[in-house]
């Protein structure tokens, strides 16, 4: 903004002093003579004026063309945003946009120099007011400069307010996940919060060896350890990267390169636990593009990250033992993607996209346990760890088909071992009694339909399905199933109101005498209302 003034005001400083000299010219060009000395000084005082236009004029065009980099830019990165496996995306991502080209002062004078000697005063006003509301415009679009004019800043986000209400237990009453068990009392719940309210902010630099330089910061309310269920701060993204036409390289907070599709719905979780697998980790990745024609794109994508974030734990148990065995996890995807490219909201799409993804990895566990003393009279007991190591690994495909423009298809399915932390398993890493990672498999499919370019439905189904003989402790999940559809109302480019209703179904490994009881099946609903406002 500083910048923009300064240009602003430098440019209005000149042409004010256009101003007055056009208009004396136009005044007294008649009245004097040729052959005296202050016709040719007029003369000399026009031709710098005409020499600081041109100056005047190459600077607007170098500040038109590094907005033209920011709005490329600002794409990519939303594009980004709403491409990956983000838990915390909206519905669309709308940061403020050029309104267009800005006119420089070759358009006004159709590419020649103006000449103060030709035309009248209204004329010379004119072109001062076209000049003025083009430098606006150009103002009102510049982002936030850093103290290195060579780093922007955009910022954006999304208000949201929820109400959910539900006849069972949900875990979490803000988020749904799954059902907590039933125990025989009344489970009704209403949550009203604007926890997932989201403030990010994408950073643009100067091209580094041809390649784009950014990255991209992103937060929400729902606490450092979504599960934990207090409010506060949490770190969602925060990544840099390098990116060009042919590859990326990108590192930081990220979205798992596994699962990166989202099922189109208004729970901020997304059915993490129910089905859709990926959630957030660090790590480093690097993409390559490869386009054989116009209607055609492979995406190779690899990556290491950490084997065991804490983003998604809980007061679980399992959270005080699990943790990584000094290896970090191994991710891949292989992405297809056919016919011609279009745009979707803020998106880029292919009416065919298929995709393979996994990773492999290990954890270890740190089992305590009590040993007696060999020494007399020492005390009778005294601490012991024994550490179990097993392995992680997950194999998934992906797929999303637009049949028409209106009316489409996607999906994932997975399989995999020890992947609480990805959302599978129902957020199970490892078994509380054995100690051994949990086997599980599932997926989610959705259908959508737009009525109108404003106004889409979306309906699913998604299943989460432990191996029952890997699960056994007492509150740990066997199944996780649900049932959903909504409808979203787009009511403009920034204001969203949307409707779902869910059916869930959580299952609980059965227990001996007394914990039977506490430990029961749940079955229930959730009505959730949203409302929300992006900028």
């Amino acid at each position: 903004m500083l910048q923009s003034r300064v240009y602003g005001g430098t440019a209005s400083c000149r042409l004010l002093a256009l101003i007055c000299i056009s208009i004396g010219a136009i005044v007294n060009i008649d009245s004097v003579d040729a052959n005296e000395p202050a016709f040719g000084d007029l003369l000399q005082r026009l031709k710098r004026t005409e020499q600081e236009l041109w100056q005047t004029r190459d600077e607007i065009e170098t500040l038109r063309r590094r907005d033209q980099q920011r709005q490329s830019r600002q794409r990519s990165l939303e594009e980004q945003l709403r491409g990956t496996n983000s838990l915390y995306e909206p519905s669309y991502i709308n940061s403020p946009e050029p309104s267009g080209e800005v006119e420089t002062l070759g358009s006004f004078t159709n590419g020649e120099p103006f000449a103060g000697t030709k035309g009248s005063q209204s004329e010379v006003q004119q072109k001062m007011e076209e000049f003025g509301s083009s430098v606006e415009n150009l103002a009102k679009n510049l982002r936030v400069t850093t103290l290195d004019e060579n780093i922007k800043i955009g910022i954006f986000g999304w208000l949201r307010g929820e109400m959910l209400l539900s006849d069972r237990n949900p875990i979490i009453h803000q988020a749904p996940f799954f059902l907590g068990p039933f125990a025989g009392a009344d489970q009704q719940q209403v949550s009203v919060h604007g926890r997932s309210t989201t403030i990010g902010a994408a950073v643009e630099g100067p091209r580094i060896c041809g390649y784009e330089t950014g990255g991209l910061v992103l937060i929400s309310f729902f606490g450092n350890s979504v599960l934990s269920n207090s409010s506060g701060v949490f770190f969602a993204q925060g990544y840099g990267e390098l990116k060009s036409d042919m590859d990326r390289l990108a590192f930081g907070l990220q979205a798992d390169i596994i699962g990166p599709r989202n099922p189109t719905v208004l729970n901020w979780g997304v059915y993490a636990g129910a089905g859709n697998t990926g959630f957030l980790r660090g790590q480093i990745r690097y993409e390559r593009y490869f386009k054989p024609s116009h209607d055609r794109m492979w995406t190779v994508t690899v990556g290491l990250s950490d084997p065991a974030p804490t983003n998604l734990a809980a007061a679980l148990p399992e959270v005080a033992f699990a943790g990584s065995n000094g290896w970090p996890n191994v991710e891949g995807r292989i992405g297809l993607g056919l016919g011609c490219e279009y745009q979707e909201g803020m998106e880029k799409r292919r009416p065919f996209e298929l995709g393979v993804s996994g990773f492999i990895g290990e954890i270890r566990t740190n089992v305590p346990a009590l040993v007696a003393s060999p020494v007399p009279p020492g005390p009778p007991v005294v601490p012991s760890i024994t550490n179990i190591v097993d392995e992680t690994w997950y194999i998934g495909m992906d797929v999303r088909v637009a049949f028409t423009h209106r009316f489409g298809f996607q999906a994932e399915l997975f399989r995999g071992k020890g992947l609480g932390t990805y959302g599978g398993g129902i957020m199970q890493t490892i078994n509380t009694v054995t100690f051994q990672t949990i086997d599980s498999e599932g997926g989610w499919g959705e259908v959508y339909f737009y009525w109108h370019p404003c106004l889409h439905s979306h309906f699913g189904y998604a299943i989460d399905d432990p191996h029952d003989e890997d699960v056994g402790g007492p509150g740990e999940r066997t199944k996780n199933q649900v049932v959903f559809g909504n409808l979203i109302w787009d009511v403009t480019k920034n204001f969203q109101i949307g409707f779902e209703v869910s059916h869930w179904r959580t299952e609980y490994a059965p227990q001996a005498p007394p914990l039977t009881n506490l430990f029961q099946n749940n079955e229930g609903t959730v009505y959730h209302l949203r409302m929300q406002y992006a900028f």
